[in-house]
């Protein structure tokens, strides 16, 4: 009996049969006499594309649109060039997650050392270098958006080596985030004597509870809330 598809091995499937679709995707392939690479989007170091809101990776649909099938489950698309843009038929090929996981080490892209750290990581599209960049432009006070997007890399790479998760070598220390804009939550509010001493000594002056939260930035919630934790320790 056949084993019934998932949703997204259905659209998979439905894409390859869309000739438009097809056309499009070729288009955007740059062959050479060894690989052909994907200049579209990507998802990490692997092309990407959306067909009815749904992702599809570019070597996967390439696989598919090639052997007609989908891809089993539990198996993976693998590389036979070790070069994740490329999409050359001929270059893919099925295999296990296991021997995906073992290519990782006999191509020298993962050690035994740690395998989650750096340019150890199979998937990893930055190095010790270009990280110290990133923290660097991020100490000067540009947003990790804006970084992300001058360098066309994806926002969470970005901030987790900004912020030193999986690059905690690099010799330009990890930038810690910061807490934006003025204090809105009423539990840090409340608990903050100072604020809390404001807002009555303003509440007493006669301002509206609107005026206060202006005033010190909250809201007005907040504003009622600090006059009337104050009122209760009074009683």
């Amino acid at each position: 009996m056949a084993r019934k598809l998932t949703p997204a091995e259905d659209v998979l499937l439905e894409a390859t049969r869309d000739e438009a679709f097809v056309a499009t995707f070729w288009k955007r392939v740059a062959r050479s006499e060894d690989c052909w690479t994907w200049t579209g989007g990507k998802s990490g170091p692997y092309g990407q594309l959306q067909y009815r809101r749904q992702r599809l990776l570019a070597h996967r649909f390439s696989w598919t649109l090639s052997a007609r099938q989908a891809c089993p489950v539990g198996h993976v698309i693998r590389h036979r060039c070790d070069n994740p843009p490329c999409v050359r038929p001929d270059h893919l090929e099925l295999g296990s997650i296991a021997q995906n996981v073992r290519d990782t080490y006999d191509r020298r892209r993962r050690t035994t050392g740690n395998p989650n750290l750096g340019t150890t990581r199979p998937n990893a599209v930055l190095n010790d270098e270009l990280v110290a960049i990133l923290r660097r432009r991020a100490r000067g006070g540009q947003s990790i958006r804006s970084i992300a997007n001058g360098l066309e890399l994806e926002y969470t790479t970005v901030l987790r080596a900004i912020r030193g998760i999986g690059w905690p070598h690099v010799s330009e220390p990890p930038v810690p985030s910061s807490r934006k804009g003025k204090p809105h939550r009423g539990n840090f509010v409340r608990n903050n004597p100072d604020v809390v001493n404001q807002a009555c000594r303003l509440r007493d002056q006669g301002l509206s509870l609107q005026q206060i939260a202006d005033r010190l930035g909250i809201t007005k919630t907040a504003a009622f809330r600090c006059c009337r934790t104050q009122t209760k320790e009074a009683s």
